[in-house]
């Protein structure tokens, strides 16, 4: 087999027939004489994604249905399913394609898989947004990827890519974060991929917009941000030093065509947000810092509603540092109300910008992040030290006790 494409799915009847068909055709049109198969790797689906998929007309290329064992669900365990085959089948390159993307074209495989050919290990798709939409990977995802490795790929959290079967195989012998088995694994992937060494590109796909949602809906912000958080407290030693700053190379365009802007309620996000922000006060004052939690404050008493960019800056740095010294769920889950501020905050910041312009107060934010990491290093320092001073102080009072003479009760 000499091209593998894949699409991890999860009750997407109503997208993988038309999904499945461009893929195939981008295979005849562009790699005429290689042998491709396609692969539906799913998750139990409930609906006819099934059937839909091996309905779709895909001419001379194969394509195969494969399930995970009944009660398993998760985007990362579909995916475990797709990179097995790749590592047992060894193409030139496994091109992984979410079919819930709009307008998936046969150009699409040809720009994903030419970077594997010329040698990249992985290539991530890259799509010109509107800076309102995916807001997760705009103001959390990417700016925290940056400031971490000193890298800009610009989608880590990808819904589309291309690797390598060697790759493919480093990532099944590695053993994965819980919630990368969820909605986090393309953010693992990549993070796993860049400390580990495989050379990594951007590839640009053009205009996309996905269903509007300015604010990530909860579990897929608490499980790739979760995944985040871990891989990096566990890889910590990996990255820590990395203070040079590289551009990610980058394949085709990654400004062109104008993304059509998102609708959404931000009355009804405003009042979401405002109720959880109570809901995790008391974590969110155990976190943060006096002048944070200050901030905070005020916005629960109807005071400012603007959580600026270096708050939010202070915020992350803070909240990962709490996570790597005490990891625990209810971390993340205290983060996203803070995240879906920022994102309002955002909105009312840049209303009177152009989408050009709105993109590039992202990227500044990410570089902003990026250049004071030596606040997040010592943010991860301090969290360390003050818990090292609280078990030496919980052993030596042990200590204390246990030499103190015993009395006994005539």
């Amino acid at each position: 087999m000499d091209l593998l494409i894949g699409f991890p799915t999860s009750n997407h009847a109503d997208c993988i027939g038309e999904a499945t068909a461009q893929a195939a055709l981008g295979c005849r049109r562009f790699f005429p004489g290689i042998d491709a198969h396609i692969v539906c790797a799913d998750t139990n689906s409930i609906d006819n994604t099934r059937g839909a998929f091996l309905d779709a007309r895909t001419g001379p290329v194969e394509k195969t249905y494969v399930s995970t064992l009944p009660g398993l669900g998760g985007r990362g365990l579909a995916m475990r399913e797709l990179l097995q085959i790749a590592r047992e089948r060894d193409p030139i390159a496994l091109v992984v394609l979410d079919p819930r993307l709009p307008g998936i074209a046969p150009e699409w495989v040809r720009n994903l898989a030419k970077p594997i050919e010329r040698g990249y290990d992985l290539a991530i798709a890259h799509f010109t947004r509107h800076a309102y939409d995916r807001p997760l990977t705009n103001h959390l995802v990417y700016p925290m990827t940056q400031a971490a490795l000193g890298t800009d790929h610009r989608e880590p959290a990808t819904y589309a890519f291309a690797c390598k079967p060697s790759l493919a195989a480093h990532w099944l012998i590695e053993e994965w974060p819980h919630g990368a088995n969820g909605l986090g694994v393309g953010i693992y992937q990549t993070i796993s991929a860049l400390l580990d060494g495989f050379g990594v590109c951007d590839v640009g796909l053009g205009p996309q917009a996905l269903p509007p949602r300015i604010a990530a809906e909860e579990t897929e912000f608490i499980e790739t941000v979760e995944t985040l958080f871990e891989t990096l407290r566990l890889r910590r030693e990996e990255w820590e030093w990395r203070d040079r700053f590289t551009s990610a190379p980058c394949f085709g365009s990654l400004e062109a065509g104008e993304p059509p802007a998102p609708s959404a309620d931000y009355g009804a996000l405003r009042e979401f947000v405002e109720t959880r922000l109570r809901e995790h006060r008391a974590t969110i004052k155990s976190i943060l810092c006096n002048g944070s939690t200050l901030e905070i404050e005020k916005i629960l008493k109807g005071g400012a509603t603007i959580l600026g960019l270096d708050e939010w800056r202070r915020i992350c740095f803070e909240f990962i540092a709490y996570y790597c010294a005490e990891p625990s769920p209810a971390v993340v889950q205290a983060l996203y109300p803070l995240f879906g501020l920022r994102a309002l905050s955002f909105v009312s910041l840049t209303g009177e910008l152009d989408a050009a312009a709105a993109e590039r107060s992202i990227r500044a934010q990410a570089q902003r992040m990026f250049e004071t990491r030596g606040a997040l290093l010592d943010r991860l320092t301090a969290e360390e030290s003050q818990r090292t001073a609280w078990t030496l102080g919980d052993a030596r009072l042990a200590e204390s006790v246990a030499d103190e003479p015993t009395v006994v009760d005539m």
